[in-house]
């Protein structure tokens, strides 16, 4: 098979690509994945990543880079995650592996998209907690545990998340802000107010910070940030 160059266009899409020799080479996993999308068949390419993650005879660090490229094709595929990429992201060795070199986004841009059922939850609380006990807090992580069912996990993540130093990209402050939202619109009673009072109690100055991340947030209609600005000025008078 041959190697499609990462420079490679769309008119020079090629039937198969040798996968491995991606992996073993210097290519970005930006590349990677622009060249992957640029096959004829991506979806073909999807398959060969995952099955060499899912490889045991593979080496570990190729197996978790083959897994992390299968992620963000995924991001751009509308499709479920092979079966292969499923049984990499369970694996405890590969788990174990992407945890320990903060290469998480491999397992959880394959679950972000996994069904959901009750061996797949299992494997997101068990991801969730391993990167929370590693230090390594987001809107993935969070997440991961909300799809896995440990709320009261996801809530105590996001208050960590929301406490860290400020000086992070915007796009994932404006990440952290689509999940308040999400939680306001689905889970307010459960989740939302909880959030909130809990953040507040850790970092008053988060709050703020907080509100003024929702109000930035682009195609949010004015009048679902007010019921979001209400709830959280009700829930500072309570705790006042």
């Amino acid at each position: 098979m041959a190697v499609l160059n990462a420079t490679s266009t769309v008119s020079e899409q090629r039937d198969s690509v040798d996968v491995a020799a991606w992996i073993e080479s210097d290519m970005e996993l930006a590349d990677m994945r622009e060249a992957a999308l640029g096959c004829r068949v991506p979806r073909l390419v999807l398959a060969q990543l995952a099955q060499l993650a899912a490889d045991g005879r593979v080496a570990m660090p190729r197996r978790v880079t083959a897994l992390t490229v299968a992620a963000e094709l995924l991001v751009y595929l509308d499709c479920a995650p092979p079966e292969s990429a499923l049984d990499a992201a369970d694996d405890a060795a590969v788990i174990a592996a992407a945890v320990a070199t903060q290469s998480e986004q491999a397992l959880t841009g394959i679950l972000a998209v996994a069904p959901s059922d009750a061996i797949t939850n299992a494997t997101r609380r068990l991801i969730g907690h391993k990167l929370v006990a590693a230090g390594r807090f987001g809107p993935h992580v969070t997440r991961l545990l909300i799809d896995g069912g440990d709320w009261n996990a996801a809530i105590e993540a996001a208050v960590i998340d929301h406490c860290q130093p400020a000086d992070v990209a915007e796009e994932l402050i404006l990440a952290r802000a689509w999940v308040c939202v999400s939680w306001h619109e689905q889970h307010r009673e459960s989740m939302f107010l909880p959030f909130v009072a809990e953040l507040r109690r850790k970092s008053p100055s988060a709050i703020d910070a907080l509100l003024e991340d929702i109000a930035m947030l682009p195609g949010l209609a004015e009048s679902q940030c007010e019921q979001v600005v209400a709830d959280v000025q009700a829930v500072i008078e309570e705790q006042s």
